[in-house]
């Protein structure tokens, strides 16, 4: 029989004995991690148990004692420092509240894809769409993907896991009339500016974060360019204006309707600031209450207001139908998806055709014809053979 303890056992009292074993470093605090257990028996059987230890360790990792909410709050955290958008991080802070409801105190290492699908279901049964259960799925899967990096558990148990489908649903999208009569809607409002919103909104196919982010200096006249480089966002009623991504940042050509607006526009403001005793500033916002132009609406009025105006104006769409409304006109007059991306500002034209391929009859037509003219039976060759 041994009587030599291997390294990291050491004997508590008679017969008990302590196991401690090193697990590398915590890749998130640096710190050394331990697994430590206690034996009672002989030293042989202490030091087999270090044995089983060791093995363990490197063939299955060291079992962090985190909860799902400290793995939650741990990846928030993460995005956060990586600079991701508040919206984004905003959303992601309500699908962690509910699910650390639920789930919360489990451990990481103890959840299991059976524990993911039982809250699916929940969801589910409360009145959630799929959609929803989906989104929340793709919080639930990035944070563990995460927990796998920094070693926290060896496998993404979210892989094994079962959201519902969500089907893609094919936009219904507005007529012209509709788009017109909104616009004509706002212009006989009690906020006539809201008409030039709708205008940027549908001509641009901006996003409304995008459109309230204009200022003055994007609009070249000379060149009849719009740049668009920035997005007002709202997060927890904070008003908050940043750069829009890279992929996001574009120029796009003015068409005359609009040239036409934003100068008559432009002219309603400078005589308001001058009847204010102000002026515009350099980098005054297109659409604003302030005299001097310092501050840009909120997005969340341009929601309000079409809901205010879409009965009047027998608009039976959203706001950001504004914007599919936008790329259906350009798509089904014959522009290639990918000029209808750059205006749209999606990364690749993928994306665009993915969600406006319904949006082509003419095109659609023209194949149909192609295909028919194709397919008529050859005129014949008076007999005559090659």
């Amino acid at each position: 029989m041994p009587t030599k303890l291997a390294p990291g056992i050491r004997e508590k009292r008679p017969g008990y004995f302590e196991v401690r074993v090193y697990g590398g470093l915590d890749p998130l605090t640096g710190k050394a991690r331990q697994v430590t257990r206690t034996v009672r028996g002989t030293v042989k059987e202490a030091n087999a148990l270090r044995a089983e230890m060791l093995t363990s360790v490197a063939d299955r990792g060291v079992a962090v004692r985190k909860s799902v909410k400290e793995l939650f709050d741990a990846v928030l955290d993460h995005l956060e420092v990586l600079g991701r958008e508040p919206t984004t991080l905003q959303s992601y802070r309500t699908i962690a509240r509910r699910a650390g409801e639920r789930m919360g105190k489990v451990p990481v290492g103890k959840l299991r894809a059976s524990d993911l699908d039982r809250y699916y279901a929940e969801l589910l049964r409360s009145g959630n769409k799929p959609a929803t259960v989906r989104r929340a799925h793709g919080f639930i899967h990035r944070s563990l993907a995460q927990a796998v990096k920094w070693e926290w558990v060896k496998d993404n148990v979210a892989d094994r896991a079962s959201p519902p489908s969500a089907p893609h649903k094919q936009m219904a999208l507005q007529t012209a009339d509709a788009v017109v009569r909104l616009i004509a809607a706002a212009e006989d409002s009690r906020e006539p500016e809201l008409a030039v919103a709708f205008r940027l909104l549908a001509s641009l196919g901006g996003r409304r974060g995008e459109v309230c982010g204009l200022r003055w200096s994007d609009i070249d006249f000379e060149q009849r360019l719009c740049s668009i480089e920035r997005a007002v966002k709202q997060v927890t009623g904070q008003i908050i204006v940043g750069d829009a991504k890279t992929h996001q940042q574009r120029s796009l050509l003015l068409d005359d309707g609009t040239i036409e607006v934003l100068q008559a526009h432009r002219a309603a403001m400078d005589e308001r600031a001058d009847a204010l005793g102000a002026s515009l500033t350099a980098d005054a916002y297109i659409l604003t209450d302030s005299p001097d132009g310092a501050e840009p609406w909120k997005p969340n009025r341009l929601t309000q207001a079409l809901r205010r105006l879409r009965k009047r104006a027998g608009y039976t769409g959203r706001l950001h139908d504004l914007r599919h409304w936008n790329a259906s006109q350009l798509l089904n007059a014959g522009e290639a998806p990918v000029v209808v991306a750059a205006r749209l500002g999606h990364r690749d034209a993928s994306t665009t055709h993915k969600y406006y391929a319904h949006a082509m009859p003419r095109a659609d037509k023209r194949s149909a014809e192609l295909l028919d003219e194709a397919l008529k039976p050859k005129a014949a060759n008076n007999g005559k053979s090659d």
